[in-house]
């Protein structure tokens, strides 16, 4: 007999949420599949030690989940977006190496240019605009 059991978790930080899938496991949103690695180089962060302000991991995780659910961007985009939110959660992993720190710079210069040519009201344009200055500064870049 199988038996499916659901591990997916729900995760909100300020007004982004959504179910994350553990370790290994495939997030899919909107036709896009946030593949098990970029899953698991997130999941690996540790969490913000204070409850009252998001740390890498609960960042990444926002600004994936404002990706996957854009209506801004097509499908091929909002892949390269996820895997530059990789790039970003991998040098997280690694803080104290420098070409993955020079890599996690192009990946900010990819998702600033991803999201420069949505309109202004656009939800990803928003969320971009708040997150990324926030990660670049917990990433020392």
């Amino acid at each position: 007999m199988n038996e499916n059991t659901d591990q997916s978790r729900s995760f909100t930080v300020g007004d982004v949420g959504g179910d994350f899938k553990p370790i290994g496991s495939a997030m899919m949103s909107d036709n896009v599949q946030i593949s098990g690695t970029v899953a698991e180089s997130i999941n690996q962060l540790p969490a913000s030690p204070d409850p009252t302000k998001p740390g890498i991991k609960e960042l990444l995780s926002q600004l994936i989940e404002a990706i996957s659910t854009s209506s801004d961007l097509n499908d091929e985009d909002k892949a390269e977006a996820l895997d530059q939110v990789k790039i970003l959660a991998e040098v997280g992993n690694n803080p104290n190496d420098e070409a993955m720190k020079k890599k996690a710079k192009t990946a900010i210069k990819i998702l600033k240019g991803t999201v420069s040519g949505l309109p202004n009201v656009a939800k990803l344009a928003d969320s971009c605009s708040k997150l990324l200055p926030l990660i670049t500064n917990l990433l020392g870049l």
